[in-house]
């Protein structure tokens, strides 16, 4: 298993750092069509933006448009700015 921070997918050598890893992945077998299995994880560095795609919020903006939630609760939020919260 390979697992790789979404950080290097960022950086300006990013896309060569993501072929790199896949490259690796395909040699070692880490990505088996046949199982449908794949070995090669990206770390995401903002937990709450994933716990939200988790439970079907997306980063659409006008999300909240179309979906009215009673109560949004952010508990540990890693990157929330409360303005933003109508």
């Amino acid at each position: 298993m390979i697992i790789v921070s979404s950080n290097a997918a960022a950086r300006e050598d990013g896309h060569a750092i993501i072929s790199a890893v896949h490259k690796l992945a395909q040699k070692t077998n880490l990505i088996n069509e046949e199982l449908a299995w794949n070995g090669v994880n990206i770390l995401h560095n903002d937990s709450s933006a994933v716990g939200a795609l988790d439970i079907g919020v997306n980063a659409d903006p006008t999300w909240l448009d179309h979906n009215k939630p009673e109560v949004v609760y952010l508990m540990g939020a890693d990157n929330i700015h409360p303005e933003d919260i109508p």
